[in-house]
């Protein structure tokens, strides 16, 4: 699926364990770009909380309270880290890629930062991955359970397709 006259265009869908076992861990969306003959250029992305662990444990489906969430560039890695690596055209990952910065064609507001409430099973870095997986074309995204974790998540996305 990838156009080569304009580099190649990869999108990974990841999941990796918390780093402390006792939260769920997360998912991510890594956009990689490598155009003829210069370094390959990385981004990893997720949707996640900057409100503590029980304000977003809180927050699921928006019962009793909402997080504050945005989209974070990911500094965390793990040996128990999964993915799903798709080779895409240029169009398919600036589709994508529109959903982490929706203002990079605008004059004056590339660098805002992407904020939205965050609400565990209905916004959360689950939904992103999803969100993402959707504008790839025949990808096959799965409904995510209710209680689903990220990694067992990623697990059926990586067997569906």
């Amino acid at each position: 699926m990838s156009d080569m006259s304009d580099g190649q265009h990869t999108l990974s869908f990841c999941a990796r364990p918390s780093p402390q076992g006792d939260i769920p861990g997360h998912a991510f969306v890594v956009f990689a770009h490598k155009p003829p003959k210069e370094q390959r250029k990385v981004l990893a992305v997720g949707f996640t909380t900057s409100s503590g662990v029980a304000q977003a444990a809180l927050s699921y489906k928006g019962w009793l309270t909402k997080a504050g969430g945005y989209l974070g560039e990911e500094r965390y890695t793990s040996i128990n880290e999964q993915c799903l690596v798709v080779d895409v055209d240029k169009k398919v990952f600036d589709n994508a890629y529109a959903l982490v910065n929706p203002f990079a064609s605008v004059p004056g507001l590339q660098q805002l930062r992407w904020t939205a409430a965050y609400t565990l099973a209905q916004n959360d870095c689950m939904t992103f991955i999803s969100d993402v997986a959707r504008k790839v074309n025949p990808l096959k995204v799965p409904i995510r359970g209710e209680t689903e974790l990220p990694l067992p998540y990623l697990r059926r996305l990586i067997d569906a397709n």
